[in-house]
């Protein structure tokens, strides 16, 4: 979890045996980290980055399940903060589509997320990086710039592109 106010950077993990008990498991998480209203207040825009990057079946482990997100975004919404879900898929897929496919848009709506966006259909912001290495400007999603609190939900998983990742 990050705040643009200042807060460090947080991380919290937790298990659950099945999906059925993800609102329980996200709930503890965001306790462990210091509860709702240390991440968010009722006048930020925060930006809930899970992993949709195939449409695919939630069940294939691919993507962030949507039940986990689902509970991040009811969790969150009690703080009376505004919620956008965004992300970009890979490999040229279509954002929209993996959001449908993956069960990600309804679960969130449902939710209560006021918005769910793919960054490759809106206007981007060029971001300076300081000390950069190599890319010492971004082009970034004005969403995500836009954001006063942003959270990647990433999906640990193997792949045929890496033996583990946690994207």
């Amino acid at each position: 979890f990050v705040n643009g106010k200042g807060m460090k950077s947080k991380v919290a993990i937790t298990t659950a045996k099945t999906y059925d008990e993800a609102e329980k498991a996200v709930e503890e998480a965001v306790q462990l980290i210091g509860g709702a209203t240390t991440i968010c207040s009722p006048t930020d825009v925060v930006m809930i980055k899970p992993n949709v990057v195939l449409g695919k079946d939630p069940n294939l482990a691919e993507t962030t399940h949507p039940a986990v997100v689902a509970a991040l975004v009811k969790i969150l919404k009690k703080t009376g903060a505004t919620i956008k879900v965004g992300e970009q898929a890979a490999w040229n897929f279509d954002t929209d589509e993996a959001f449908d496919a993956s069960g990600v848009r309804n679960a969130v709506l449902e939710a209560g997320a006021d918005e769910v966006v793919a960054w490759e259909k809106e206007e981007r912001v060029k971001v300076k990086v300081p000390g950069a290495r190599s890319h010492p400007v971004l082009l970034l999603p004005k969403s995500v710039m836009d954001a006063d609190v942003f959270i990647h939900v990433p999906k640990m998983k193997t792949n045929f592109v890496a033996v583990a990742s946690l994207s």
